[in-house]
């Protein structure tokens, strides 16, 4: 420090303050020696409050910018449907004419509903809907009942979106009532579509509005209405059903973050830059890293030796990674059963101290496995890492389902329960090629990733 700061000044950088501390560089001045420390609010709205103060902010945002694509798609829709003179004219930007057209096309149709049924007049675009199927609509009543379709498109799942296990326990609830709508259609006889299931319930007795559907129950209703109406309308051509549809279920995918991707710590040159990137975490040869890593590191005390901290051998550690192979956690309790302890023993690991209950295996093959159990143990590492490879490329559920039916040759039940199967989405430290040279080291010559 030049010679005309006669001080020294210290810093101590925290996420809510800094402390900081001025000390004179001659020993005599010492008496002047300043320090304290400057405490900032809190980034949460309240003490109480976990979250951050712009979390209802971005979520009022989200729900704007939501609000203006529907908008947008709804007008997209109506001036199509309007070019193929399936919907009356109106200016379709403006909502309120949009809204006023679509109450005089109701009234025009109201032909088919029974006056003396109150029931039928508040489900008249869902009897449209049923009735497309079987029996020639006026072209304005296929465009209403177009226009209703797509109002509520249904749940469409993005593979690879779900960041949390709270994210993954919302979107398991959406399902569960998928599942339950769809159980509910079987025993009442209307099922080919969804809109004709809701046309024969009473509003009264079983709400219609609030349930959970699936984008899949969507377009097979558009598609049923649409082929079974183009035989009556000359312009319901395959050309005007494909730009239909896209108006309708179009859904912009989710931006792609791999650009932001870290390099390896261990294969990055920063003259060269590299392009190792680091590695998905569900990947095979990562998730046998992170638990030989804990193999390695695992020792055990006995209530016989307390003082003795006693290592795996090198057979009980191949049983463990045995272990650890086939099962998504193994608790501590079964890790000393398998070394032969019993619960009078009293052994204690040295990495359950922290108040971990088990060890992470392979997480990533279980769940595999817990689909495809013979196939999955009968296929080469090769194989196996392929298909974990495929699971991890594709961000559709559909386009993945159809890539392990033609690659792998997967029966469509089993393609459809492993696209959705939801693997880490975090990314490890190391890349492919940093893992293919330590896990040898590791598994033959036991040696720990410090070494």
């Amino acid at each position: 420090m030049p010679e005309q700061f006669p001080y020294i000044l210290g810093l101590d950088c925290g996420v809510q303050s800094i402390g900081w501390a001025v000390l004179p560089k001659r020993v005599r001045d010492f008496g002047k020696l300043k320090l304290g420390v400057r405490c900032f609010e809190s980034g949460t709205g309240s003490e109480s409050s976990a979250q951050p103060k712009n979390v209802a902010r971005r979520m009022a945002r989200s729900i704007r910018r939501n609000l203006h694509r529907r908008s947008q798609r709804m007008v997209q829709l109506t001036l199509q449907l309007q070019n193929l003179g399936l919907l009356p004219a109106c200016k379709a930007r403006d909502p309120e004419d949009r809204n006023a057209m679509l109450a005089a096309v109701d009234k025009e149709l109201a032909a088919f509903r029974t006056p003396d049924d109150p029931r039928e007049a508040h489900l008249l675009p869902y009897l449209l809907r049923a009735k497309a199927l079987d029996m020639k609509l006026p072209a304005f009543g296929v465009g209403r009942a177009l226009y209703h379709l797509a109002l509520r498109r249904g749940f469409k799942s993005n593979l690879k979106a779900t960041a949390s296990e709270a994210d993954e326990k919302d979107e398991g609830k959406v399902k569960a009532g998928i599942s339950e709508l769809e159980q509910n259609l079987k025993p009442t006889g209307y099922y080919r579509t969804l809109g004709e299931y809701f046309s024969h319930l009473d509003p009264e007795e079983q709400r219609i509005r609030q349930r959970w559907t699936s984008r899949k129950m969507h377009e097979d209703e558009f598609n049923a209405i649409w082929d079974a109406q183009a035989k009556f309308h000359d312009v319901m051509t395959p050309e005007a059903k494909k730009r239909v549809h896209r108006a309708i279920f179009f859904q912009r995918p989710l931006k792609s973050q791999r650009g932001k991707l870290g390099f390896c710590e261990l294969e990055f040159d920063p003259k060269q830059k590299s392009s190792q990137r680091r590695a998905p975490m569900a990947c095979l040869p990562m998730q046998r890293f992170r638990y030989w890593q804990k193999i390695l590191d695992l020792t055990y005390r006995t209530k016989a030796e307390p003082t003795v901290e006693q290592k795996l051998t090198r057979e009980q550690q191949d049983q463990l990674a045995a272990l650890m192979e086939k099962n998504e956690n193994v608790k501590f309790k079964e890790i000393a059963k398998m070394l032969g302890f019993k619960p009078k023993d009293g052994v204690e690991f040295n990495l359950e101290k922290g108040g971990e209950k088990a060890l992470m295996g392979n997480r990533t093959a279980f769940k595999i496995a817990q689909i495809i159990p013979e196939r999955w143990e009968a296929m080469s590492a090769d194989e196996q890492e392929q298909l974990v490879n495929e699971m991890l490329q594709y961000r559709d559920e559909i386009g993945l389902k159809n890539r392990l039916e033609k690659a792998f040759g997967f029966t469509p039940t089993e393609a459809a329960k492993l696209s959705v199967i939801r693997l880490e989405s975090t990314f490890a430290e190391f890349s492919r090629r940093a893992l293919a040279k330590l896990l040898p080291l590791m598994i033959q010559e036991r040696m720990h990733y410090s070494e």
